[in-house]
């Protein structure tokens, strides 16, 4: 695909600062879309969600089909009592039928939370012909949004240190504008006291450092739990992020539909997804956080 057909994922974030990649998505790499961004990281973000818009076929998710036909693989027999979250044996055919997939991490995509590992890869641009080439395209195109006009401008980030003694990032926990970003950080930090190792920051949406939100004090890691709406009996697993913020959103006592995902916790779906959800294999109800 030539430079001048390739689409911008954010030209309105287009920068001399900042890098320019190329992603190609598909079996045949004919899915291509430029990202502006300060690293790898925050442009893989950025390029799913607008594939999530502009190319769903891309992305792929597992049902219980997959599931069975890994634990055959696995020479593991299928129990009537799966999904169960608890049963190693259970981790282990999910973690096989991961084998071959990059696992995104976003909870809001709506078709799907993999991509065929061999069916995606990237560059960074360095030629400088190319790059002003693409810059001036981003400037024309002023600020429409490529990305199905999404219009957030900032996210909360969750970073941790690891064993090794590097710090890593969780998935963006929130976007948003600015001062959105802030005060959820401000709310995000509260919930985290006592997780000794962790650090909120809020970044811009190319991944800039804006500001640090400091955890401190000494109470549970997440302090909110997730309770079943039709019996208002607790539920094991934690809730997300994303979850806390619908539930609270929602109005009246909060009720929204989420699943439970394979590390035991509480991911936020929208209903008219939610029965394909269970269809897939997971655990779907009707819930609460409190």
């Amino acid at each position: 695909m030539r430079t001048e057909e390739t689409p911008i994922a954010n030209p309105s974030e287009a920068d001399e600062d900042k890098s320019l990649y190329q992603f190609q998505f598909g079996a045949y790499g004919d899915t291509n879309v430029y990202v502006w961004a300060d690293s790898d990281e925050a442009a893989f973000e950025i390029a799913v969600e607008w594939v999530d818009d502009h190319a769903p076929g891309v992305l792929t998710s597992l049902d219980e089909g997959d599931l069975k036909a890994a634990a055959e693989d696995e020479g593991v027999e299928w129990k009537d009592s799966w999904p169960d979250y608890d049963d190693e044996e259970f981790q282990r055919v999910i973690e096989a039928a991961e084998a071959d997939l990059t696992v995104i991490g976003h909870t809001s995509l709506k078709h799907g939370q993999y991509i065929p590992s061999w069916e995606w890869h990237f560059h960074e641009v360095t030629d400088q012909a190319e790059r002003e080439a693409v810059a001036e395209r981003a400037e024309d195109d002023g600020e429409q949004v490529a990305n199905g006009g999404r219009s957030w401008t900032h996210k909360v980030v969750k970073k941790q240190r690891g064993g090794d003694g590097k710090w890593f990032a969780y998935p963006a926990a929130f976007t948003g504008t600015e001062a959105e970003c802030r005060d959820y950080a401000m709310r995000f930090a509260g919930k985290q006291r006592g997780v000794a190792g962790t650090r909120i920051v809020v970044e811009s949406r190319g991944g800039k450092f804006v500001v640090e939100v400091p955890v401190v004090g000494s109470h549970a890691r997440n302090g909110r739990r997730v309770y079943d709406y039709q019996t208002g009996q607790e539920l094991a697993g934690s809730p997300s992020a994303g979850l806390v913020l619908e539930s609270r959103s929602a109005g009246g006592e909060g009720v929204v539909a989420a699943y439970l995902d394979a590390r035991k916790v509480w991911q936020y779906v929208h209903q008219e997804d939610a029965p394909g959800m269970a269809r897939m294999g997971y655990l779907v109800k009707s819930v609460y956080v409190d």
